[in-house]
């Protein structure tokens, strides 16, 4: 599945006063007949370098329905909706109570998201992807700080499923979607990290698991959405240095890299820094179809 892009924003459009009333697009199924058009069904992330109240999920109806909305389900609980207008083919212009964002699918395999301005605040981003008929990418919700430096060093770091729901692994028993994407941000760096290429390999899956690198998430209760994450042995470069991490939580519970239950927390380390990295619930929200989970990493960009 191509996933695509994202973006940030240097205007400042003005912005609706009036109420939304657009339906609840958790509920929207992508039309069959929209699979190879920019029209239907896009779901991502939604994130601020420096506004942590400013996370969630985004999902946007591109015409999937004969109409076109968009709303943002933060992970404080509040949701944002918003009403657009076709500027042109492939572009569309979203606005509503609390912000607005353009939104261009001509390469539907690459949307683009661009001059978002979400309560006053720019340099907002979007990274979104279609879904389709098989479903859409399972969300894990992330942030991460340093330990003793947490007003200074901290951002998002989220992760992707690529849609395609896959039986149980040997790693768990349910079905479970491979990690595709991961989106890092970092309090003072407008541009996200995007890594679209998680290691993953099972040949040797449970025989010595601490060796081998994969990055799923299971919907370990059979409820159709994602609410595990086994990320081993995951390396990317920030900043002129090899990040590793290694992350397995399941149902509430972490192993550490010889999945032994027990561990308080999974763990990263970059350029000589070490530290833990979390998963948690966020507060009750009206997210229905992501999961409900918060991975926190310490320690990805800076000195």
């Amino acid at each position: 599945m191509a996933v695509v892009a994202l973006l940030f924003s240097c205007s400042k459009d003005n912005v609706t006063s009036e109420t939304e009333t657009t339906a609840d697009l958790t509920q929207m199924t992508p039309s069959k007949s929209l699979a190879q058009s920019s029209d239907g069904v896009y779901v991502g992330v939604f994130g601020h370098h420096s506004n942590q109240d400013l996370h969630g999920k985004i999902l946007i109806n591109a015409n999937n329905d004969g109409n076109y909305s968009a709303q943002i389900d933060l992970l404080n609980g509040e949701q944002l909706t918003f009403k657009g207008s076709q500027l042109n083919q492939g572009n569309i212009h979203f606005s509503g109570k609390r912000g607005s964002f353009d939104f261009n699918a001509l390469d539907f395999t690459a949307p683009e998201v661009k001059n978002v301005f979400i309560d006053n605040e720019d340099e907002a981003y979007m990274v979104v992807q279609k879904e389709t008929t098989r479903g859409g990418g399972w969300i894990i919700f992330g942030t991460y700080d340093e330990t003793g430096n947490e007003a200074n060093f901290f951002g998002n770091y989220d992760m992707l499923g690529n849609g395609i729901i896959e039986p149980g692994s040997c790693v768990g028993s349910g079905p479970f979607q491979y990690i595709n994407l991961t989106v890092i941000s970092h309090n003072g760096l407008n541009n996200p990290k995007i890594d679209s290429n998680p290691e993953v390999s099972l040949t040797n899956c449970g025989t010595n698991i601490s060796c081998e690198p994969f990055a799923l998430i299971e919907d370990t209760d059979f409820d159709g959405m994602g609410d595990s994450v086994y990320a081993y042995t995951q390396t990317e470069n920030f900043n002129g240095a090899t990040a590793t991490w290694n992350l397995f939580y399941y149902f509430g519970d972490y192993a550490d890299t010889d999945c032994g239950f027990g561990a308080v927390s999974g763990n990263w380390s970059w350029n000589g820094k070490t530290g833990p990295v979390f998963v948690t619930p966020p507060p009750p929200s009206p997210i229905t179809n992501t999961v409900n989970r918060t991975n926190t990493n310490r320690g990805l960009f800076q000195n």
